[in-house]
């Protein structure tokens, strides 16, 4: 899913993510990705700008933590922001950045979620 308050960037990450492949789900604001991801529990990521009205994009990642932890998180930017405000775990991208940038960093989220998720299966080592 992709998460941005303009309908320009949504709609030109939405055509960019579907051409490799992506099924895609777009939400104009943090509130209405929050609906998105309890009624679709099968989103593996959100991409997500930061810089937004109400909820920002660090706020929203923090959510989908709390509400669907097997949801991976990208945050993109163009603004200022300092790393250590973006949640452990969540990659961040800095605008503009090349499109092999973009599915690296979603390739990495998705499977540092997906071994955080088998962590505890694993159970200690011995």
């Amino acid at each position: 899913m992709i998460v941005d308050d303009e309908q320009l960037a949504l709609d030109t990450f939405e055509r960019l993510l579907g051409r490799h492949g992506f099924r895609v789900f777009t939400a104009l604001g943090a509130r209405q990705a929050l609906e998105i991801i309890r009624n679709e529990p099968a989103i593996e990521i959100v991409l997500s700008d930061i810089i937004m009205p109400g909820m920002d994009g660090t706020e929203l990642v923090r959510e989908i933590a709390r509400v669907s932890p097997c949801t991976a998180c990208v945050l993109m930017t163009a603004g200022g922001i300092e790393r250590a405000d973006v949640p452990d775990g969540v990659r961040l991208l800095r605008k503009p950045f090349r499109t092999g940038d973009l599915l690296t960093a979603i390739e990495q989220a998705v499977a540092a979620t997906q071994l955080k998720l088998r962590a505890p299966e694993m159970g200690p080592a011995g």
